[in-house]
């Protein structure tokens, strides 16, 4: 499914000279690698396209790494899976990183991944949020499907926000939450429980008890 015509986005271009272009080319390269890193080369570029999306809609931050650790370390939903499940625990292949970091560095040089169109959001095709009910479906690629804002929302029109210029520092992320019980991490004191959710999906509880953290997946 290809998205309609008139959905093709301007190039996002961030100079060799642009002194935060090293810390948005790690933060993108992130993203593509966490969530795209098995995916065809296609789909990788689709995954960076919709953080440059999403980076000039009104709805979402205006940097790089704003975008890609959107709610991460505070009470909104997380907004990549990546930065929340534990995954940045393991240490990257290096030829998959390295080909995430081309496919970060050619859309930060204005490449374009036009098959998308004005995506904004996608998940992968196992699972069925509860929001692509209310969005329109632009394509599958691989294993992922891509999503636009109904109407003028999801227009080219629509992705009026500027570059702030700066990139905010990476955020302090969960290490993992599947630590066995020995393993757990001491935490200040105060009981208290939370769950993690990823686009309205619940992935875990956390909770804290007596100082020590425990995480429990729905079954």
């Amino acid at each position: 499914m290809a998205p309609a015509a008139g959905y093709a986005v301007a190039p996002f271009v961030l100079s060799i000279g642009d002194p935060m272009r090293d810390r948005a080319l790690d933060c993108l390269t992130a993203a593509v690698y966490y969530e795209a890193a098995t995916e065809p080369r296609a789909g990788q570029e689709a995954v960076a396209q919709v953080v440059l999306n999403r980076l000039r809609h009104p709805a979402f931050p205006k940097s790089v790494c704003g975008v890609v650790y959107d709610g991460v370390g505070t009470a909104s939903t997380c907004q990549f899976t990546f930065a929340c499940d534990g995954s940045t625990s393991r240490q990257p292949v290096a030829r998959l990183w390295e080909n995430a970091r081309e496919v970060a560095a050619a859309a930060l040089s204005g490449h374009v991944a036009s098959q998308v169109g004005t995506a904004t959001h996608y998940h992968a095709v196992y699972v069925n949020p509860y929001w692509r009910a209310s969005l329109v479906q632009v394509g599958r690629i691989g294993n992922h499907l891509f999503y636009s804002m109904p109407g003028s929302r999801g227009a080219v029109s629509a992705l009026t926000g500027r570059y702030s210029g700066d990139e905010p520092p990476v955020p302090t992320l969960v290490k993992s939450v599947t630590q066995p019980p020995s393993q757990v991490r001491p935490v200040p004191p105060g009981d208290q429980s939370v769950d993690f959710t990823v686009w309205g999906l619940k992935m875990a509880t956390i909770s804290v008890k007596r100082g020590q953290i425990s995480v429990k997946s729905p079954s």
